[in-house]
This record gives structure tokens, C-alpha cells and sequence, in this order.
């Protein structure tokens, strides 16, 4: 009896690992959605030739990526405000949110384009130069995988990060 209690326990242990594991780490295969200012002109520089991984919706992304053409573009999207809060007040160029839940991890990244030089360009309508998409490509890449270390060179330091979680996603799966 003592035994069966035990290994009943080890099981429900190992279950809720599992699914507690699936809330904090990111599906390798992620599907990321960028939307915002210049949305066009970094989509091709994060997606050169082919628009695989890139989602078409932001209830289907692992990672979704919010570009802001200056931080007061900000107070135009109330409800991100509010779940952005403190890092966002201190306006750096990156913050990254983790949203973990049962049903997986969401990453949103707010990035500045400002920072990154690429504000002016767009104010004037103009196509952004190639060096600071690349950079903004690169810090996508490095904040959507949560990379330890130091931030991409081309930024003064690393995103402010925050953990919002929830209990569920809304988010639909992709069909087969």
C-alpha cells in the first residue's frame, strides 16, 4: 500500500512537471507575429525569402512583437500599457513580457524604434536603412529566445524584462 501511495505520487509529480515545464519554456519551432510601425520593412529583414515561423494572427504566435514608432505611440494601446506597467514607464528600447500558462508560453516584445534610429525614417515615410533593420532583426531574435548574456551590440543594453502570467491562453492552435 505504502508503495502504490508513493508511486501514485511520484506520477502526479512527474505530470505536473511536465505541464508546469510547458508553461516556462518555448516551443522551438516558435511562430512569431510582429505588427506596428515599419512592420513591413523588418518582416523582410527578419524573414528574408520565405515567411516561414512567421504567424498571420497574434492569438496563434509563441512570440509577438510590438513596434513602436516612439514610447507615446504607447499610450494609443491602453490594455498593452497597463500589462507592460513599470518597465515600460522607464521606456528602454526592448521590453520583453513572458506570459506563462498552462497551455504554453506567449513572449511579447515591445521594441522602440527610435532606439534603434529607424523613428525619423519613418516619420519622413521613407524605407529604413538596411544596418538598423538588421539590428532590430537581431535583437528580435536574440529576446524571442530569451538569450542569456549580453544584448545585441547595436543596443545600449539589454530588454527590461517583466512576467505577466495568466491561467490560460486564448490563443487557438493552428489546423493540421
Amino acid at each position: 500500500m505504502r508503495r502504490l501511495r508513493l508511486s501514485l505520487a511520484l506520477a502526479a509529480a512527474f505530470a505536473a512537471g511536465i505541464v508546469l515545464r510547458g508553461a516556462f519554456v518555448m516551443d522551438p519551432a516558435m511562430r512569431l507575429h510582429l505588427s506596428g510601425d515599419g512592420r513591413d520593412a523588418v518582416a523582410a529583414a527578419f524573414f528574408p525569402g520565405s515567411s516561414a515561423g512567421h504567424a498571420e494572427t497574434p492569438e496563434v504566435a509563441d512570440v509577438q512583437v510590438i513596434l513602436l514608432r516612439r514610447w507615446q505611440n504607447l499610450e494609443g494601446l491602453p490594455a498593452l500599457a497597463r500589462l507592460c506597467g513599470r518597465p515600460c514607464a522607464a521606456r528602454p528600447a526592448a521590453v520583453r513580457l513572458d506570459r506563462p500558462s498552462l497551455n504554453g508560453l506567449t513572449r511579447v516584445l515591445i521594441l522602440d524604434l527610435s532606439a534603434f534610429g529607424l523613428g525619423a525614417a519613418l516619420d519622413e515615410g521613407r524605407l529604413p536603412d538596411d544596418p538598423p533593420l538588421r539590428c532590430v532583426a537581431s535583437a528580435i531574435a536574440r529576446e524571442a529566445r530569451a538569450l542569456p548574456g549580453r544584448a545585441a551590440k547595436c543596443l545600449d543594453g539589454p530588454a527590461a524584462t517583466a512576467l505577466r502570467p495568466r491561467l490560460w491562453s486564448p490563443r487557438a492552435r493552428p489546423g493540421p
